[in-house]
């Protein structure tokens, strides 16, 4: 397998008015991560969205990133999946410290993932399209 590259799609940030500084705040995302394996190539989609609920967050913020890698020819693409979901989250982790970096508030830092435990733990389903966890 050889990574090819990543590309953020989407991203947007909202900073919500009445926030409060050096406050604690429980910042809960989500994170979903999509992969879809084709006969060459994998594609590795991460959504994190944190929206405002009825616990009180001083933003919100969306961002989805894509991550492409190439097969070779003897990978085989079920086995590689942890190993592909590993390679993009840090990447992910970044963009969003970046997002909340830029709106010169301190920035927020995704938590790290065991994705051998997301990926099992998800309910994965395969379809034509691809494997969706």
């Amino acid at each position: 397998m050889r990574f090819i590259d990543y590309k953020i799609h989407e991203a947007s940030f909202k900073l919500l008015s009445g926030s409060e500084p050096n406050k604690s705040y429980k910042i809960s995302p989500k994170i979903a991560c999509n992969i879809k394996k084709g006969p060459d190539k994998i594609l590795c989609t991460f959504t994190v969205d944190l929206k405002q609920t009825d616990e009180k967050i001083p933003f919100e913020f969306s961002l989805t990133a894509v991550g492409a890698f190439a097969l070779e020819q003897n990978d085989d693409a079920n086995k590689l999946i942890v190993n592909v979901a590993e390679t993009v989250y840090p990447f992910v982790r970044s963009s969003v410290s970046e997002l909340t970096r830029m709106a010169n508030i301190p920035p927020y830092v995704l938590p790290l993932i065991n994705m051998s435990e997301l990926l099992n733990s998800e309910a994965v389903t395969q379809n034509s399209s691809g494997i969706f966890c």
